[in-house]
């Protein structure tokens, strides 16, 4: 829908995006396309995109949808699926070429995310009894130790920790990458099955139950296995870039048009597990040809300044801390309208993600 705010929406995104791009000159590529900073850029612009959806979405669950945001309510997905791919990329990438990286890698990888999962655990907890939310005491304790999440969009911080977890404990004793990265896809498939199985539309707030536990959870196996194949990857897209180009795009429109068909008419939310399944491999290789199209892309046209450099060093906590003012001011939403409520959310979920990563860093240094 075309408005006022979507007009300032896009333009500010397209700025940000766009300013000081550089295009690679004609039949070269970026050697860099997918390194860590350039990746850390999109992440950051990914997460501006994932406080619009948010917003869509948490206004949805409570029957308030803004129509004016209608073209955000699906975007979630490909967003997330960006961040798997890149943190199982850099895991693999990461163990072959840096000295001992094991060493260390807990608080490098999962201490990094837990703490700021339970500052904010405990913000949302804070701001949800002072509004006045009712919930049973078994539900506060679980809160607490973060076995429920109060806030379900915290999902993320908990998934790939426990993917972290995993890595570190497989690579730690499995010294043959092929069978390590095996046994992690197949701890994956059986994560997914049971999620699927055990699903439960009622209790939404425990872990693994809902789609978007496992829906983009195979690009984090994705992402470890092009790692792994690098230099045979880079040399294929470089030699058929156009052809990989086109496959990206005409997938993605096909399997989105089939997922029009398929995943609203049977869907993840139906009693029966085929269902579910049958949704889960179309909408996979959806995202995956999205995450191909933008990687492809990344390679050709570098999007890197101040501003997405400066966002994708939080951007993990934009994640985490955004439901805490989606809550806390929703009363903005009622008595000043969607606007107003918009910019006061992205005000504080950026402005809380600095204060929440310097603390993080503090907390770590000191520890």
């Amino acid at each position: 829908m075309i408005n006022s705010l979507n007009i300032v929406i896009f333009a500010t995104l397209i700025f940000i995006l766009l300013w000081k791009v550089q295009l690679a000159k004609k039949g070269a590529f970026f050697e860099d396309g997918f390194s860590l900073d350039m990746c850390k850029s999109i992440q950051g612009f990914f997460g501006l995109l994932i406080i619009v959806h948010h917003v869509y979405t948490f206004l949805g669950t409570r029957g308030r949808s803004p129509e004016q945001l209608e073209w955000a309510s699906n975007i979630g997905v490909f967003l997330i699926g960006f961040f798997f791919f890149c943190s199982g990329y850099g895991l693999i990438t990461s163990l072959h070429t840096k000295k001992d990286y094991l060493k260390g890698f807990m608080v490098k990888r999962v201490l990094i995310v837990l703490v700021p999962f339970f500052i904010c655990n405990y913000a949302y907890m804070l701001v949800e009894q002072i509004l006045g939310n009712k919930y049973r005491m078994s539900e506060l304790i679980g809160a607490f130790f973060g076995l429920v999440l109060l806030n379900s969009q915290m999902w993320f911080a908990v998934e790939i920790m426990l993917l972290y977890l995993i890595f570190f404990l497989i690579f730690k004793y499995v010294k043959n990458e092929n069978v390590g990265i095996a046994i992690i896809t197949a701890l994956v498939a059986i994560m997914t099955l049971s999620s699927m199985a055990l699903f439960n539309i009622r209790t939404t707030t425990s872990w693994f139950n809902g789609e978007w536990w496992y829906n983009t959870t195979p690009l984090f196996i994705l992402g470890m296995l092009v790692a792994k194949n690098k230099d045979k990857v880079r040399d294929f897209y470089k030699k058929y870039y156009i052809a990989c180009l086109f496959v990206s795009v005409l997938g993605f429109i096909i399997t989105g048009s089939l997922i029009e068909k398929i995943v609203i008419y049977n869907g993840y939310w139906t009693p029966y597990f085929s269902d579910k399944l049958i949704s889960y491999a179309i909408q996979v290789p959806h995202v995956v040809f999205f995450e191909m199209f933008v990687i492809l892309v990344m390679h050709k046209i570098k999007f890197r300044n101040p501003c997405l450099d400066f966002l994708g060093r939080f951007s993990l906590e934009i994640l985490l801390v955004n439901g805490v003012f989606l809550e806390g001011f929703r009363w903005l939403y009622r008595q000043y309208g969607l606007t107003c409520y918009m910019c006061l959310t992205f005000v504080g979920t950026i402005f809380s993600a600095i204060l929440l990563y310097r603390l993080k860093r503090f907390i770590l240094e000191i520890r």
